[in-house]
């Protein structure tokens, strides 16, 4: 997609004929090349009903959509099984302290699985906007005086906790609505 993205941005720069033509069969190509990927995606999904159970249960909290879920799963396939400290330091969202003898620095956050953070960033911006609990959390950090990144980190974490919370609950038999989505109003 993002290879898409790229020649997009580059047709716009351009108005020589032969450049655009050219650019304009590679985005197609792309565009078939991502619409096979995602028919493959849809066809594996179809095939387990386990992972359609997960990703409908992750894709009903607010914030979450079916992209993100499936993404999350597929960068992520031991969610559920990880404790809420092991599943933040995999997507690379636990804090590292950088504190030598008396030095105290700053707290932040690297490592993990890229493809993981990103999945949840994003899912974190609509849930930070669109999911009444984490909306009231990021905008209690906002007024709290933390910079807009460092909130959306902390909503991505939480966020996160709570999918792998409810991925862990998806094979137990004796689950309720309001049991599955602990993000959900």
């Amino acid at each position: 997609m993002a290879a898409r993205s790229d020649e997009i941005k580059r047709l716009q720069q351009t108005d020589h004929p032969f450049c655009v033509t050219s650019i304009e069969a590679h985005i197609q190509h792309l565009q078939n090349q991502i619409d096979q990927c995602e028919q493959a995606i849809e066809a594996f999904l179809e095939r387990s009903e386990r992972l359609q159970a997960q990703v409908k249960q992750l894709s009903a909290v607010k914030g979450v959509g079916r992209l993100s879920a499936t993404l999350l799963l597929a960068a992520c396939p031991e969610l559920g099984t990880l404790s809420k400290n092991e599943v933040a330091a995999l997507a690379g969202l636990a804090p590292v302290c950088r504190d030598s003898g008396k030095y105290r620095g700053k707290r932040i956050i690297y490592g993990g699985r890229l493809t993981m953070r990103s999945a949840i960033y994003m899912a974190a911006l609509s849930a930070s906007r669109y999911n009444p609990v984490l909306k009231a959390f990021f905008e209690r950090l906002i007024a709290g005086g933390k910079p807009f990144k460092v909130a959306l980190t902390a909503v991505m974490r939480k966020l996160l906790i709570a999918l792998n919370s409810i991925a862990k609950r998806i094979d137990s038999p004796l689950q309720t609505k309001a049991q599955a989505l602990p993000c959900s109003p």
